[in-house]
């Protein structure tokens, strides 16, 4: 935690919220050229070519590893992209009065070290 969100102004978080709509955009992608080929293995099983249906879905299997590793990317962007609503949310009295908190003097002293 030391550090990470630190600096980051609107700029990044144009920047982040640019890169998560895009990693989503290509989960859809993924997704939906997952579900044509689990249409086209149904179709295959429903003919009664099943092993075939089963060779056809397995095709799947690489385009879901993709969209799960965009979907964690996109995850973890979003983690440590600091917002307004996240900062308003860490804030407490002490803040306001310009005295830190007991765990941010407690991870600036983790920091330190």
């Amino acid at each position: 935690m030391c550090g990470i969100g630190k600096g980051v102004d609107a700029d990044g978080r144009a920047f982040s919220e640019a890169t998560i709509k895009a990693y989503l955009t290509e989960i859809r992608n993924r997704l939906d050229r997952a579900a044509g080929i689990g249409r086209a293995a149904d179709a295959c099983a429903g003919a009664g070519f099943h092993e075939k249906g089963l060779e056809v879905a397995l095709d799947i299997e690489q385009l879901l590893y993709e969209a799960t590793t965009l979907l964690n990317a996109a995850s973890l962007i979003n983690r440590i992209t600091p917002t307004k609503l996240k900062r308003a949310a860490l804030l407490g009295p002490t803040e306001k009065q310009g005295i830190a908190p007991a765990r941010l003097q407690i991870e600036s002293a983790v920091c330190r070290r």
